[in-house]
């Protein structure tokens, strides 16, 4: 009897053995797997910093519709248009693009360029140059103006309209008296009336409060006014 109760226990032994064995097993599986996943998400967040989340899904892209300054005072304009909107194809309106900008420098003598254009995602991507902001205005009918804060003083803005904010690292502080702003007569200054994210080259240090967000040191989101998509207000930005 007792030889046999020794087997009967070296055979449960063994069967407990082999239980916590693949008890252990299973729990390595599921580490393994957890880990893989942890790695899968952190490379999936890297990827989206690096490329935007729309460009990814074939969206709009890493950006919105943005106007940038270049230091040398060029303008960049960037735009995503849906080819559902329009009665073109992308191949069509590229075409129409570049005999529209061919047509402005031929009457003009200026030099606008079509830097790139692409089609992702049923949106097209359309990238213009503009060798200043007065081409800008001129092409696009929009107003833009680029310049020093001592321009205020010359007309070209009616310092009673101007309501500006302070803006220290990327986010809006208080009113300011524009003749604080007049002060600083060495800072640029930007004007524009559009709905559309600018960046400019520098650290901005007022803004209109109207319609405004800053969203980085050297960016400006300006959207349209409560209940007129179409409309815009003149939005002014100095910066340095």
């Amino acid at each position: 009897m007792a030889t046999q109760r020794e087997a009967e226990r070296s055979r449960n032994s063994a069967a407990t053995a082999r239980a916590r064995k693949k008890k252990a097993a299973k729990r390595r599986q599921q580490a393994i797997i957890r880990i893989v996943l942890l790695v899968l998400i952190v490379a999936l967040v890297i990827i989206l910093a690096a490329f935007g989340i729309r460009s990814l899904l074939g969206g709009k892209g890493a950006s919105d519709t943005t106007l940038t300054v270049k230091k040398n005072g060029a303008i960049v304009f960037e735009e995503w248009m849906a080819l559902d909107d329009n009665y073109l194809n992308a191949d069509e309106m590229k075409d129409y693009v570049k005999d529209v900008i061919a047509q402005y420098n031929s009457s003009s003598n200026k030099n606008v360029k079509l830097k790139d254009f692409k089609e992702k995602g049923g949106s097209v991507y359309c990238r213009t140059e503009y060798p200043d902001a007065d081409t800008y205005y001129d092409f696009t009918s929009y107003y833009l103006y680029t310049g020093k804060v001592s321009d205020l003083s010359d007309g070209t803005v009616d310092p009673s309209t101007v309501h500006l904010m302070t803006v220290a690292g990327a986010v809006k502080g208080n009113a300011v008296d524009i003749s604080e702003v007049l002060a600083a007569s060495d800072a640029h200054l930007l004007v524009i009336e559009e709905n559309v994210k600018v960046v400019v080259p520098g650290n901005i240090l007022y803004v209109t409060d109207a319609c405004t967000a800053v969203t980085e040191k050297d960016t400006v989101m300006i959207t349209p006014p409560t209940g007129g998509n179409d409309a815009a207000v003149k939005t002014i930005i100095v910066y340095k």
